[in-house]
């Protein structure tokens, strides 16, 4: 059997080749010339397409807008691009990254943990005093619960506060808690024999039950591992582990731009408010 060299195949005809060759025919003056040309249309064809290939790109990036402002517009829960379901006025404040727990044991503490002191103490409060904060009508109108005017505000901004502060405070009271001979009672009730409105078992009880709620809501799907440790010769579970959160800084920026520090009267009521018919009084419709 002859065997096969690389002329024996077929050369591949490109995209608006011809297979056919050629015609020739001779002229009345004795030149041969063409009477066709199957490739050359095939070439024109193809830079007649040109114009159209150029709004490819166009196209694309149309494609991709339309699409980024559906998955906006399909915002919750299950969508990975815009999780949040529901309006908050701080939520293009968010931004993400990865942070490195702690583990809080051994030497390896935070300046959150340790025995009562008055730089304990600041240290907590830094995280959450942050009073509360006023916004817009335009961004109280898309909130999903109603709130209120602030009272006395000559700007009529609307009374707010980020839960993730009141959840620090409620864990601040219950590590205030676990120290009663430091931490004396210092908001009693308003009347003889009540219970501290902070320290108290039920104030406490409720800041458990929030947290609870909180750490359900916000359920964390980071991973634990175990690994060998080689000193206690001993399979371990891994507290220091990666973990997708919220920049904390950036939340609090957003609280100390918006945030009052005043004392609220809370005895008085902004009358006319656009947002709660139950305030319009005197003709007054929004």
């Amino acid at each position: 059997m002859p065997s096969k060299s690389a002329d024996d195949f077929d050369e591949p005809l490109m995209s608006g080749e011809s297979d056919s060759t050629e015609d020739l025919e001779m002229s009345p003056g004795g030149e041969l010339r063409t009477t066709h040309f199957p490739r050359r249309r095939g070439i024109l064809k193809f830079q007649g397409r040109v114009p159209w290939m150029s709004l490819i790109p166009w196209t694309l990036f149309l494609g991709l807008s339309l699409w980024v402002l559906h998955q906006y517009q399909k915002r919750g829960p299950n969508n990975p691009i815009f999780p949040q379901m529901l309006y908050s006025p701080a939520q293009d404040a968010l931004e993400y990254e990865v942070r490195k727990f702690r583990l809080g044991l051994d030497g390896d503490t935070t300046e959150f943990q340790g025995q009562p002191s008055p730089e304990l103490d600041k240290n907590w409060s830094n995280l959450y005093d942050m009073g509360i904060n006023l916004i817009p009508r335009g961004m109280a109108a898309k909130l999903p619960n109603k709130t209120i005017i602030f009272p006395h505000d000559e700007q009529r901004r609307y009374l707010v506060e980020l839960d993730v502060f009141h959840q620090l405070h409620c864990l601040n009271m219950i590590r205030q808690a676990l120290h009663p001979e430091y931490y004396k009672p210092h908001t009693p009730g308003p009347h003889p024999g009540e219970e501290d409105e902070l320290l108290g078992h039920d104030h406490v009880d409720h800041c458990v039950d929030a947290i609870r709620q909180s750490l359900m809501c916000n359920a964390d799907i980071s991973v634990l591992t175990w690994r060998w440790n080689r000193k206690q010769k001993k399979n371990m579970e891994m507290g220091t582990i990666l973990h997708t959160c919220r920049r904390f800084d950036k939340i609090q920026d957003w609280a100390r731009k918006h945030a009052v520090y005043h004392n609220m009267d809370n005895e008085h009521r902004e009358m006319n408010d656009p947002l709660d018919p139950d305030t319009w009084v005197d003709g007054f419709s929004g």
